[in-house]
């Protein structure tokens, strides 16, 4: 079990089990970067939190392991759709596609 653990402190590990998941990690970075600003929209975890109906502690494993993806509806209603849900989510195309027109692309 500790060979495992000091395994997985490979970060080419850590990249095949993202990928397992279906989470790459550059996709990881962007959630992370679009759940930041929609923190940043509100004003702190714990506003974020409570407009989405979870606890803070939530919001903090959410920054580890990405907003789920029934959660993110709620997100982009509470930032007013200053974060949009394929910036929260950007491996799953299929659920939140990327806007095509040019009013939301702008």
């Amino acid at each position: 079990m500790l060979n495992l653990l000091r395994s997985l402190r490979n970060k080419r590990i850590v990249v095949r089990v993202f990928d397992l998941f279906g989470l790459r990690v550059n996709d990881m970075s962007a959630s992370l970067e679009a759940l930041n600003k929609a923190i940043g929209v509100v004003g702190s975890p714990t506003e974020l939190a409570k407009r989405v109906g979870v606890s803070p502690q939530n919001i903090f494993n959410w920054k580890r392991r990405g907003v789920p993806a029934e959660r993110v509806p709620a997100v982009v209603r509470a930032t007013d759709g200053a974060v949009q849900a394929h910036e929260l989510r950007p491996d799953l195309p299929e659920l939140f596609p990327v806007p095509t027109d040019s009013v939301a692309a702008a």
